[in-house]
């Protein structure tokens, strides 16, 4: 999974219009504190509930056309 962060990560950035590499670091510090205070509510989450939200945001970063 590691390597879909990336990808992600330069999604956000490029629909975001940022141009500079601090943009990236800000991202991976905005993912870092979202992370650590939204993990203990995920852990009481199915593994259904997680994967239909990874469903969900994976189809969103694929442009419509594609579909």
């Amino acid at each position: 999974m590691p390597p879909t962060g990336v990808f992600v990560r330069t999604a956000l950035n490029f629909s975001l219009g940022a141009t500079h590499k601090m943009s990236q670091v800000i991202n991976a510090l905005g993912v870092l504190v979202i992370s650590v205070a939204v993990m203990p509510v995920f852990s009481y989450l199915p593994q259904c509930s997680v994967a239909a939200l990874l469903i969900f945001a994976s189809v969103r970063m694929a442009p419509v056309r594609y579909m």
